[in-house]
């Protein structure tokens, strides 16, 4: 599979998971067009994705803060960045966005999903990373770094 055609699954896929259940039907008739092959990966990503919600499958802190509020992570500091507040989730992790403490300047720390700990699943983060920091296009993510926090991939 081509990178562009993972990057369109995940883009159908982030969309999907912002809408109901009962939007997501139409959403996806739209979205896939004609191309079963398309409609399948996706719905095999929101399958397992609702399959993936018992709290242990994420790290502690992770779970704190989808329980107690949003904001329940704010302020904490992984390495330079300070992260402000969650800003979205999918299937390989969770996005927050966060202050550049170094250069003052606001970006987005994508921690790996705790679910997802094995030594594959970093790897596959892992050039998930090199692949968009790879890429020079105004409408793709630009990536400065990356790391571990608590046991979790990030970029």
């Amino acid at each position: 599979m081509t990178p562009s055609r993972l990057r369109q699954i995940e883009a159908i896929f982030q969309a999907a998971l912002e809408r109901t259940e009962n939007e997501r039907t139409s959403f996806l008739e739209q979205a896939c067009a004609n191309d079963g092959q398309l409609r399948r990966e996706v719905e095999s990503l929101i399958a397992q994705h609702a399959a993936r919600t018992n709290f242990l499958d994420q790290p502690a802190f992770l779970s704190m803060a989808a329980a107690e509020s949003p904001v329940a992570i704010t302020d904490t500091q992984i390495g330079v960045y300070k992260i402000q507040h969650q800003i979205g989730q999918g299937g390989m992790g969770v996005v927050f966005k966060a202050l550049d403490t170094k250069l003052n300047r606001p970006v987005a720390v994508k921690l790996l999903s705790g679910r997802l700990v094995d030594a594959a699943a970093r790897h596959r983060f892992q050039r998930e990373a090199q692949m968009a920091a790879s890429l020079n296009h105004p409408h793709i993510v630009t990536v400065y770094d990356t790391g571990e926090f608590a046991g979790c991939n990030t970029w």
